[in-house]
């Protein structure tokens, strides 16, 4: 199997940490997007042009981050990280759909002009000022607040989408004067329990090999 994306997008590293958490690592190839991001044959691919996608070896394809990380969990050894649980399972679901529609939608504005360089000081000021916030918000409340990780004392799928998210926040977000930590305490209660995790390091250290390349290209186009 080929997993392919880039690990700035936080759809895509969600899988890679899910990966290392189960010991896996090794059973998937990480090829980047063959012919380069939204090229003739990334779309030919995976029509959308978005990243991640998933080639199984029977050819087939599967897109969006979420559904390839339960079906990697699925499918491969290591621990479970989708509880069997339902309404555990449940709500490590109702995290990963809030981080993919309301942070990354939150965010959105203030990614773009950092990533690719097209700056909207209007959806930005407003995303700051409304959509963000509420977004965070709305991580806090669906978080378990019971244990060291989102759902009680184990690792599970929604680490995985929000770990990434944490190294945008710190170096996307906190570009434009906030704070994202500050705005909820639960969200930075999770994030110093996990901050520190050998996982996540590892995470933000290939997110950050990414992020410097890209920032550095965007800064190009600007100027």
């Amino acid at each position: 199997m080929q997993l392919c994306g880039l690990s700035l997008s936080p759809f895509y590293e969600r899988n890679l940490i899910l990966l290392d958490l189960k010991g896996q690592a090794d059973k998937v190839e990480t090829p980047g997007v063959p012919g380069g991001f939204k090229s003739e044959e990334h779309l030919r691919i995976c029509p959308t042009g978005k990243i991640p996608f998933l080639l199984k070896d029977d050819g087939s394809q599967l897109i969006e981050g979420q559904v390839i990380a339960e079906y990697l969990d699925g499918l491969l050894d290591g621990p479970k990280l989708l509880p069997a649980d339902p309404d555990a399972r449940a709500q490590v679901q109702m995290i990963c759909r809030v981080v993919d529609l309301y942070i990354a939608a939150g965010m959105s504005p203030m990614s773009v002009a950092v990533f690719r360089g097209i700056r909207d000081d209007a959806k930005i000021e407003k995303a700051k000022a409304e959509d963000f916030p509420k977004a965070v918000n709305l991580l806090g409340w669906a978080l378990s607040k019971r244990g060291k990780r989102a759902v009680g004392d184990s690792w599970t799928i929604a680490d995985c989408a929000m770990i990434p998210i944490m190294f945008h926040f710190k170096n996307a977000v906190a570009r434009f004067d906030v704070d994202a930590l500050a705005i909820n305490a639960d969200v930075a209660a999770w994030w110093d329990s996990v901050k520190d995790e050998p996982v996540v390091q590892a995470s933000h250290g290939r997110m950050q090999k990414v992020f410097d390349f890209v920032v550095a290209a965007a800064a190009r186009k600007a100027g």
